[in-house]
């Protein structure tokens, strides 16, 4: 049986990063709010929001950087990544070690972003911790200026970023009305493979149903 994850509120009081009295009224103030301990502490003042990320580091084992330290700040290449993945989601990269690409994120909880992109890179993800205000300036400065495309060197090369999203067509609808299911499966799978597709995703909708071909170049 693994290891129990201390609690944060526990790891906060041991920073000297808050007393167990404000910690208590922390999570009071969460229940009512219905917010996270971490995100109620740093509204009211009892956390700052360094210490929460350090905190939330040391609660799931994974490393905090300081982006106000220009020596780490100057290996964060945003260049790694489409801009609009960046800039959307709130992440920077620091480089690849090891066949993983690291990643400077500033919730660990959201296991659902992590997990989306591992697909949509298709590539394996060390999540590394930092202040979201300190991640939002790094952007701002890196990136300053309107939206660009991702460069040729990005991690996501163009056909791999490429979703490829499509409906069924009115012929497909009549192949499926007019010949059976084998032919019309045959022909999505055709489709696919003309197509150098790596997943095909059905997605059935009230009137029509949706293909998805993912191409991975």
């Amino acid at each position: 049986m693994g290891k129990a994850r201390r609690k944060l509120g526990e790891i906060l009081v041991r920073l000297g990063a808050a007393s167990a009295e404000e910690i208590e009224k922390a999570v009071n103030l969460a229940k009512g709010a219905g917010k996270r301990i971490g995100e109620m502490a740093v509204e009211a003042g009892f956390v700052s929001e360094e210490d929460l990320a350090k905190a939330l580091a040391k609660q799931f084992g994974v490393p905090y950087v300081d982006l106000k330290d220009e020596r780490i700040a100057d290996r964060v290449e945003p260049s790694l990544l489409p801009e609009e993945l960046v800039r959307k989601h709130q992440v920077l990269p620091l480089g690849k070690a090891n066949g993983r690409l690291r990643l400077i994120v500033h919730d660990p909880m959201d296991i659902e972003l992590l997990d989306m992109l591992r697909f949509r890179l298709n590539t394996d993800i060390e999540p590394i911790l930092a202040p979201r205000s300190q991640i939002k300036a790094l952007i701002d400065r890196k990136l300053s200026g309107p939206a660009q495309a991702a460069p040729q060197e990005s991690l996501v090369t163009e056909s791999i970023d490429r979703t490829i999203d499509t409906s069924v067509d009115a012929s497909i609808d009549r192949a499926a009305a007019d010949a059976p299911i084998i032919k019309l499966v045959d022909r999505i799978l055709t489709e696919a493979v003309r197509m150098r597709a790596s997943d095909i995703h059905v997605e059935p909708m009230a009137d029509r149903v949706r293909l998805r071909y993912r191409i991975d170049g």
